[in-house]
């Protein structure tokens, strides 16, 4: 006869066992939780390496990233921060390529488009803060993580910011006094101000081909603003013949609405790109690829430029920025 054997579990073990079961159950949930549907930095570099630096165009973005320093949550495998993003900025150089690195606007905390201007104004340029608002001391914080931000930004090497209303929101003069001094050039066709220095496009190079990336700031024009905002189908109808002539792709960079990005896009169907500080998935309107970034800077961006067969190719994906 065939010998049975039963093992008995006696309260206690099987109490930590139930306990080991449920932990394991949890922090699989978190994390499943904590998953970005994004490619993998190793897998975005193996991709590079299929690539040639002298015949690909790289534009790498971020975008809504709300002044957030280091990963969003507490999480096990949760994806962004300053340091990782920095990183990831660095080993794609080190694959020999020369991104152009951009900010689609969204640099402030979201808290700020919730409060009047006027509270900002003060926190965000004066170092003279005597705490006695109620707020003051989380205002503080936001204008040091931005300050932070914006100086890591340079140390990454940013090469443009397309400004948005949430950097009006912290104050007209962060705009004006602060974001326009920086390193890096506020872009903007559609924007015109005395108080700023802003430039319509940028170009680059590579290969014999070039881009122009050209910025369209959705700042809000106020009896109040320093500066005067021309439509944006009136400003790519000024700057497209100018630029079609000399770039092999046209980008646009901006931070308007998914809506308002299709109708630009089915206006302009010779575009290469638009680019976005929205969150969604990226999606084609004719010939134009809209892409769109993760907010509080949980990935980087990446669009990547080339011919094939003499016919310019537009490619974006999001880089998972987590603990390698």
């Amino acid at each position: 006869m065939p010998l049975i054997t039963a093992i008995v579990v006696g309260p206690f073990a099987y109490q930590r066992w139930s306990e080991a079961r449920r932990l394991e159950e949890i922090r699989q949930a978190k994390q499943q939780a904590a998953q970005i549907d994004a490619t993998p930095l190793a897998d975005f570099l193996k991709e590079l390496e299929q690539t040639s630096p002298e015949k690909t165009l790289l534009v790498l973005y971020t975008g809504n990233t709300q002044a957030h320093l280091e990963p969003c949550g507490c999480f096990i495998g949760q994806s962004g921060g300053l340091p990782r993003r920095a990183a990831a900025v660095k080993r794609i150089r080190e694959k020999g390529f020369d991104p152009l690195l951009v900010d689609l606007g969204g640099l402030l905390p979201s808290e700020a488009s919730k409060m009047p201007e006027s509270s900002f104004q003060e926190v965000a340029l004066s170092n003279g803060a005597d705490g006695t608002s109620p707020d003051s001391a989380t205002r503080s914080l936001d204008r040091l993580r931005t300050q932070t931000a914006l100086a890591a930004m340079e140390v990454m090497g940013y090469q443009a910011v397309v400004p948005s209303q949430a950097e009006a929101n912290f104050g007209t003069s962060f705009v004006t006094d602060v974001l326009s001094n920086q390193s890096f050039p506020l872009l903007a066709a559609n924007l015109e101000a005395a108080a700023l220095t802003v430039q319509p496009f940028l170009l680059k190079t590579v290969g014999g081909k070039t881009v122009a990336l050209i910025g369209l700031a959705g700042l809000e024009e106020k009896p109040t603003s320093p500066w005067k905002t021309e439509s944006p189908f009136d400003a790519l109808d000024h700057l497209l013949p100018q630029i079609q002539s000399r770039a092999d792709f046209v980008v646009v960079l901006n931070n308007f609405s998914k809506e308002r990005n299709r109708e630009i896009a089915r206006q302009y169907p010779n575009l290469s790109a638009i680019l976005s500080d929205e969150t969604g998935e990226s999606e084609q309107v004719g010939n134009v690829l809209l892409a769109y970034s993760h907010s509080k800077g949980k990935t980087l961006g990446a669009l990547t430029l080339s011919m094939g067969g003499g016919v310019p190719k537009a490619s974006a994906q999001p880089i998972a920025l987590t603990e390698e």
